[in-house]
């Protein structure tokens, strides 16, 4: 569904864009501590975090209303032809890592119920961690583009 436009529409999805980009951010940086601190299985699921908040963003930015799921990257593929072609470029690798990282996800946050501890998620986490990185940096500039150049938001 597309979000609304007129009257302001463009400024309020503009800044909300931000505000999701900023959001991410700070998801970032719970990952990074916990690689830190050995607390693998939280890194995992806020690299996802910020992976997810940041994909929201680029869907905002280009005036699309997300499903209130954790893996966007079907809708993201839908809309690659109104991306741009530098964003186009990178949106496979990004889909692939959204689909991931929301698998990995719901066994990062509940894999004590399946008996994992976090020296299960040693290996992956910093993988995530680094592949977020990759989502957010994209899809900030995504965000930052569309707001410098109505020409984008088409």
């Amino acid at each position: 569904m597309v979000l609304g436009v007129g009257g302001g529409g463009d400024m309020r999805r503009e800044q909300l864009a931000e505000l999701m980009i900023g959001r991410a951010e700070r998801w970032l940086q719970s990952p990074r501590e916990a690689l830190n601190g050995g607390r693998y299985d939280d890194a995992v699921y806020c690299a996802q975090m910020c992976a997810e908040h940041a994909s929201k963003a680029a869907l905002t930015v280009m005036g699309i209303e997300y499903p209130k799921v954790h893996d966007v990257s079907d809708v993201l593929m839908t809309i690659g032809p109104r991306l741009p072609a530098w964003f186009r470029e990178r949106l496979d690798e990004m889909c692939r890592i959204l689909t991931e990282l929301a698998e990995k996800r719901g066994l990062a946050g509940y894999g004590f119920e399946k008996g994992l501890d976090v020296s299960h998620f040693a290996e992956a986490a910093p993988v995530c961690v680094k592949e977020a990185e990759f989502v957010l940096e994209n899809c900030r500039k995504l965000v930052e583009n569309v707001k410098r150049s109505p020409i984008n938001k088409n």
